[in-house]
């Protein structure tokens, strides 16, 4: 899986990692992206391997802006762009799309490990565009925007500062203060200080 959005969003799919380049989100899977790191590891340049994928050189400066554009290790997929045998614009979503379809069906580090007749059979027409967008449909379906994601700063109760939480948990006098005395009166004062020290001492 491989999904281009300029939308931040929390997938639902497991084993997806986030790339982020230039406003660009990409979500791949962690079986595509665990490729690319094998690949970018293997080959000093997407020229390199290109060698290797063969194709048409229709899409070569598609793969060129792709290897410029994309984060890494992503961009060393570029050469598998020669793969389509149409022309494709030089856009993000529709290269990642054509990626999408391209990695979706074929294991590309494997791919370059098999013999040349079946490489050379290898290639993807311009109904890539169709497949890519029905299949990211499902993605972003599941997939939940940011800003749902996270409670938003208005919805959550503000805490009571330190008055207010005093006030909350001030002791009631239950036995009023008709008929205390002097000395009743500060010993329940004392008493009073007392149990509101001791309560800000817990709430700290």
């Amino acid at each position: 899986m491989l999904v281009v959005s300029k939308e931040r969003y929390r997938p639902s799919m497991l084993n997806t990692i986030v790339l982020f380049k230039d406003h660009w989100y990409y979500y791949v899977h962690r079986s595509v992206y665990d490729q690319t790191v094998l690949l970018a590891d293997q080959f000093g340049s997407a020229e390199e391997l290109a060698e290797l994928v063969g194709g048409t050189p229709v899409n070569r400066e598609a793969a060129d802006w792709f290897y410029e554009h994309a984060p890494a290790p992503l961009r060393i997929l570029a050469p598998f762009l020669l793969l389509v045998e149409e022309e494709l614009e030089q856009d993000m979503e529709m290269c990642c799309g054509a990626l999408h379809v391209i990695t979706s069906m074929i294991h590309v580090k494997h791919f370059i490990q098999k013999p040349l007749e079946i490489r050379k059979s290898v290639l993807f027409s311009s109904a890539v565009k169709e497949e890519y967008e029905m299949m990211w449909e499902s993605f972003f379906l599941s997939a939940i925007p940011r800003e749902r994601a996270e409670p938003s700063p208005s919805l959550q109760a503000p805490l009571p500062d330190s008055m207010e939480t005093e006030q909350l948990f001030r002791p009631r006098d239950s036995c009023g203060s008709a008929g205390r005395g002097a000395q009743g009166d500060a010993m329940h004062r004392e008493a009073t200080e007392a149990e509101k020290a001791a309560t800000r001492n817990l709430l700290r």
